[in-house]
């Protein structure tokens, strides 16, 4: 075997490794990462600065990162309300 084709191999593998990692990695982040706490900190932050209340914010990594913000209430003091039942 070559050296050529030795270092294409290696580095072949060594990308093979490190997706097979990084897909366990995004398939095992909710279990190690507190999503609930981050949703309720997000929900904190809208209400404080933005008069935005919810009833619960989901956070999902697979298929794809997203945070849905289900009953969604937003008020401007004396001019409007207005409400959603959830918000992408």
């Amino acid at each position: 075997m070559s050296r050529v084709r030795k270092i294409l191999l290696w580095g072949g593998a060594g990308a093979g490794v490190l997706a097979i990692l990084l897909g366990a990695l995004v398939a095992f982040l909710p279990w190690i990462v507190d999503t609930e706490a981050i949703g309720r900190n997000i929900a904190g932050v809208l209400e404080d600065r933005y008069h935005v209340r919810s009833d619960r914010v989901e956070i999902a990594v697979l298929p794809y990162p997203r945070i849905v913000i289900h009953g969604t209430r937003a008020t401007v003091p004396e001019v409007v309300t207005a409400s959603a039942q959830s918000v992408t």
